[in-house]
């Protein structure tokens, strides 16, 4: 085995052993930090080889994950903006119907991301987020975290995507 390549960050993984003789076997033990996700998701891992006929193995893990807070949207796509302009979107985030879950710090990571928090009836927030004019072109990646109470969910990621373009 030449490399092993999870396909993000929130997944790692480790071989038991890099040399595997013919019809022999190995472990390879992967973990998913499923913190800040819900619902269905699918991560991969690339297993690189010397192997002719297989030189990369895709290895998927795939499941559900439950939450006790409802996100909607659980992604904000801001689609296409012309560079120079501003693009806003809107995201919900409240308990599960009879759950007890408060929300804290709600931020981005990113100077181009901005994100206001508004509360809303039974505990939830409307969070109102905003590219920043100032974004370069190309494709933007960032996200908005929100931390709460929850033991299934102590932090909500939000990923917001948008593709920047000039004249």
């Amino acid at each position: 085995i030449r490399k092993i390549s999870p396909a993000c960050g929130c997944t790692a993984a480790v071989i038991e052993s890099d040399k595997i003789s013919p019809k022999a076997s190995t472990f390879i033990r992967a973990k998913f930090n499923t913190s800040g996700f819900a619902g269905v998701k699918d991560k991969r891992i690339s297993v690189y080889s010397n192997d002719p006929e297989n030189v990369v193995l895709t290895l998927a893990l795939k499941g559900k994950i439950t939450s006790d807070v409802i996100v909607s949207p659980m992604r904000v796509f801001l689609g296409d903006v012309a560079q120079g302009k501003a693009a806003d979107a809107e995201v919900r985030v409240s308990p599960e119907e009879g759950k007890q879950i408060s929300f804290g710090e709600v931020r981005s990571r990113n100077d181009l991301l901005n994100v206001r928090a508004v509360p809303l009836p039974k505990g939830g927030k409307l969070l109102k987020i905003s590219l920043s004019k100032y974004a370069p072109i190309g494709d933007f990646h960032g996200r908005v975290s929100v931390s709460t109470n929850s033991k299934l969910n102590p932090v909500i990621n939000i990923p917001v995507i948008a593709h920047v373009h000039g004249d």
